[in-house]
């Protein structure tokens, strides 16, 4: 019969005649039989031929089999760093920082061991003894190889979510930015009350709001844990529940004298007693403004507001919400 190749009827692989009508599928291990074949002594001989042909053959069958099997493996090795990677990374920036760490230090762990597990059940194939071997020498060169993907992966996966974060970022309703004062002497002061004043009458100026309020010694702490995120999230609630129902515009803001020694005292006892942190409050202002307030159908509102903004060192600018003659109240204070 001149018929060489055929598709195996069960799985559908490709298959060869050797010369008869009579063959074992290498994939599925079905045995074929053309049309044709009447004699069974035949059928019989057929048979014993490709079981020594197969028995001849069992360490190619066996490794190719063992070879699927390790990239199966190494693929879901590398599918699973990714995907920590990728949400860890998201985790820490919109969900939780404690979740964040806990996902990508578990990418981490699997970016460590998985390449030396990996390197030391890669299968070789001895022609010579037809057996599956795993070589030592070649171990180390596919280590290597692997950490080199792992390495690979995990860059992807952060610039992935990096993307991902930018365009989450584009779709919210950035802070307003007005310029309620400037002045000629510490800018520092001016920009930070400028940043409070705008987190105030912003829909997403939550996380601004507390990182102009709270010192960076406590705010580090807040981040770390994951609280800071939490408490962004309800001052953005609450006031887009606010804006959606009243209108809030600021006026008249100005700056006033500077704080004195002790008022600057007062700041450092505020900040002590407030978030527990010690701090040096180096020089201060107060600044006052008129906060307009009008809902539909209601008479508007004026309210006169101070609050002070306080140098903490290295131009670390936080706002007080306390006027210059409360800060003196709480420096006049025994501890």
């Amino acid at each position: 019969m001149e018929l060489t190749s055929f598709k195996c009827p069960n799985c559908g692989a490709e298959v060869a005649f050797r010369g008869s009508d009579f063959t074992v599928c290498e994939y599925c291990q079905s045995q074929i039989v053309l049309d044709g074949i009447a004699d069974k002594a035949e059928l019989e001989r057929l048979r014993r031929e490709n079981e020594e042909y197969l028995e001849q053959n069992s360490g190619t069958t066996d490794f190719i089999r063992k070879q699927k099997i390790w990239k199966r493996d190494r693929n879901i090795a590398f599918a699973v760093l990714g995907g920590l990677m990728f949400f860890g990374f998201l985790s820490v920036e919109y969900v939780n920082v404690g979740l964040g760490a806990i996902l990508v230090l578990i990418g981490l762990v699997i970016a460590f061991g998985a390449p030396p597990w990996l390197a030391a059940r890669y299968p070789s194939f001895d022609e010579e003894r037809s057996v599956v071997v795993y070589k030592k020498g070649e171990r180390t060169a596919k280590v290597f190889a692997l950490y080199g993907l792992a390495i690979l992966v995990s860059l992807m996966a952060v610039f992935l979510a990096a993307i991902l974060a930018v365009g989450l970022g584009d779709d919210e309703e950035k802070p307003s930015d007005n310029v309620y004062v400037s002045s000629s002497t510490d800018e520092g002061a001016d920009k930070a009350v400028n940043k409070w004043l705008n987190a105030n009458t912003s829909r997403n100026g939550g996380k601004d709001y507390y990182r102009c309020t709270i010192p960076d010694k406590a705010l580090k702490e807040l981040t770390d844990d994951g609280s800071f995120y939490d408490m962004a999230k309800e001052m953005d609630t609450a006031m887009d529940y606010l804006l959606a129902h009243d209108s809030v515009t600021v006026t008249e803001v100005e700056r006033n004298d500077a704080l004195t020694v002790t008022q600057l005292r007062g700041a450092e006892k505020y900040f002590r007693m407030t978030y527990g942190c010690d701090v040096n409050a180096e020089k201060g202002y107060e600044y006052s403004f008129n906060i307009l307030q009008s809902s539909e159908g209601y008479e508007s509102r004026e309210i006169y507001r101070e609050l002070c903004a306080v140098e903490l060192g290295y131009g670390e600018w936080k706002v007080i919400e306390k006027s210059a003659s409360e800060l003196k109240t709480y420096g006049r204070q025994n501890d």
